[in-house]
Formats: structure tokens, sequence, C-alpha cells
């Protein structure tokens, strides 16, 4: 937003999106994955591709998978990458109400349900001058540092999400343990030892979780360039730490946590689905590994 306020060209329909954002009814989104190429952050041009007219005007035309939000989400940052003998790769703005936009109700996870991650297609979607932001040529130094500084960024966020839903559950767990009172028992299970032990673990992987995200976080506002490898490292950590937390709860809830009538099950499918986030622990761990054999 300062960009803006200091002169920076602003975007078509860039007032319209701050308004509705002020009035708390603008959503926007980025869209990268597509259901040919995968992750970007493997490599590969996206196969959505921005072509430009004469008269200054871009059509675009392609399909990106995952486009979280689809019902309600208002303009899509979408990645493409342009027809031009040397294809430059950026981010065009568009409205998610534009003439071509389809959405093909694909969405069928074990976890996140709620998010309605459609694939979307895009059909000759015709979008104004200027629409474009930052297209640069692929591999060249400063779309890689741009590339860098978004997957930094996405990782910690990744993190935090995964450790809320964490949180989340652990949450459910306290209540149940006080809660629940058997009658062979005649006291809250929250006082058996053996289970005070199992949330003394989770607390300790959540604790973990939090120092790892706050100080990536504290590093990454202060840092001059981004540290990709440690926030990767940050969110393959946290998202296993995760799925740990909440596969301990499961395991002493019994019945109780696999119910749908109770949300413990709802987090563990959500959990599972951190893993799968770009970049994945298999690239995550190579990179680490690499670097760490070079230095």
């Amino acid at each position: 937003m300062m960009n803006y306020l200091l002169g920076r060209r602003q975007p078509p329909g860039y007032d319209a999106i701050a308004r509705a954002a002020v009035a708390g009814t603008g959503t926007v989104n980025a869209l990268q994955a597509e259901p040919d190429l995968g992750s970007v952050v493997r490599g590969g041009l996206p196969g959505t591709v921005a072509s430009r007219s004469a008269d200054g005007t871009w059509r675009i035309n392609g399909r990106k998978s995952y486009a979280t939000g689809s019902p309600i989400v208002g303009w899509w940052l979408t990645l493409v990458r342009t027809d031009e003998d040397t294809p430059r790769v950026g981010t065009v703005i568009v409205p998610a109400a534009s003439p071509g936009i389809s959405v093909v109700p694909s969405w069928n996870h074990a976890g996140l349900r709620a998010t309605a991650s459609h694939e979307l297609r895009f059909d000759n979607v015709v979008l104004p001058a200027g629409a474009d932001q930052a297209l640069l040529p692929a591999g060249s130094p400063e779309q890689v540092a741009g590339r860098a500084l978004v997957d930094e960024w996405f990782c910690l966020l990744t993190a935090a999400l995964y450790d809320g839903i964490a949180r989340a559950g652990r949450d459910w767990l306290l209540h149940f343990l006080h809660s629940r009172v058997p009658s062979n028992l005649g006291q809250p299970l929250a006082t058996v030892p053996r289970l005070q032990g199992v949330v003394g673990e989770i607390e300790s992987l959540l604790l973990i979780n939090r120092s790892l995200i706050d100080d990536a976080i504290l590093r990454a506002e202060g840092a001059s360039e981004p540290d990709q490898l440690r926030a990767q490292l940050v969110k393959h950590v946290v998202t296993n730490n995760v799925v740990r937390a909440l596969e301990l709860a499961l395991s002493i809830t019994g019945n109780h946590g696999l119910d749908r009538a109770n949300p413990l099950e709802r987090h563990y499918r959500d959990a599972l689905c951190g893993r799968v986030h770009a970049p994945q622990s298999d690239s995550i761990l190579t990179n680490a590994g690499r670097a760490a054999l070079a230095a």
C-alpha cells in the first residue's frame, strides 16, 4: 500500500480493490499452480499465457489449479507468461467477474473442504492496459529475487496458518479432557497423569512452532535479502509438528476424536494438507542438504 501512496503506478481497478478492502468486502487471492505444471517452485514456465494486443490490452488464456475461495474472491492475482519471443513472467490482476472465466468444480479433498479450491479456466479474458504487474524476463536476476521474496513469506504464512489449526485442536482437547468424566474414574480425564504427559508433549511441539515462526518473521522483517531456505525449513518443521500434535490428540480421545460431531477429526484432516503446500519436504530437505554440504 505504501508504494502506491508514494506514487507508484496504480493498476486499473486498484481503487475498487482498495475501497472494497476498507469496506471489508474485498477478497484477493493469488493463482499460481496449474494442472499440467504443478507447483511453480519446482521450475518451469506457467502455461497460462498473456497476449498483448495492438491497443495495449491483454488477453489471458489458460488454466489454474487450487483457486482457493473461488466462490467469493473478487480479484485474482494470476501468474502468467507472455507469448513474446523472450517470455516474461509475472502477475496480472483479473477481476473474478470478467467474461471468459469459468470455475470447474474439481475440489474433493480430504481436508480444507470449505476452501472450495476449484480449477479456474481463462478463455480469452480481456484485461485493460496496465493490468500487468512487474512482468520480468523469465530467469532474470530480478525475477528470481522477486520469486525468492514471495516464497519466503508464503512459507512463513503457511507455517503460521497450520500452527493455528494445531492450536485449535489443542484447545478442543483441553476442553474435552476437563469435561469428560468416565463413571469408572469418577473425575475428569484431565486428572490422569498419562494423559497429562501427552498434553505436555503437544505443548512442547507448539512451543517449538511458535519460537521458530516468531524468530523467522523477525529475521525476515529486518533482513535486506530474503532467507528462502530458513523459511522453507520452518515450514517443514512446523507443518510436521502440527500433524504430530493432532495425532497425539487423537490417540487419547478415542472415538470422540474421530467423531464428525467434534472438530478434532477435521483439524487433523486439514493439517495433513500442510505437507502438500509447495515447497514440499523432499525439495526443502534436498535444498538444506546441498546448502550444508556446500558450506
